[in-house]
C-alpha cells in the first residue's frame, strides 16, 4: 500500500472516530493542520461526503454535514468575514 493510501486511511479512521464519540470530535477540531490535510486528501473528503448524503441513517447525514462546516471553520481553509 502507497503512503497516500496509508494517510487516507489513518484521515477516514479519524473521521469515522469523530463522528462516533463527541470527545473525538472536540479532539480532532483542536488540530488545524489535521483538518487541512483532510481537506487536501480527496479519499477522506469523498468519505465524508458519502456519510453527508447517506439515506438509511439520517442521523448520522446530519452529523456528517454540520462536521463538514466544522472542518472548514476550524481549518482555517475559509475567509470567516468580518
Amino acid at each position: 500500500m502507497n503512503k497516500t493510501m496509508c494517510d487516507s486511511a489513518h484521515l477516514i479512521t479519524l473521521l469515522e472516530n469523530a463522528l462516533k464519540q463527541p470527545k473525538e470530535r472536540r479532539n480532532l477540531l483542536q488540530y488545524p493542520e489535521k483538518l487541512q490535510a483532510i481537506m487536501r486528501n480527496i479519499p477522506a473528503r469523498r468519505w465524508l461526503f458519502e456519510q453527508a448524503c447517506q439515506t438509511h441513517d439520517r442521523n448520522r447525514a446530519i452529523k456528517a454535514r454540520l462536521f463538514i462546516v466544522e472542518i472548514m471553520q476550524y481549518s482555517g481553509q475559509i475567509w470567516k468575514g468580518g
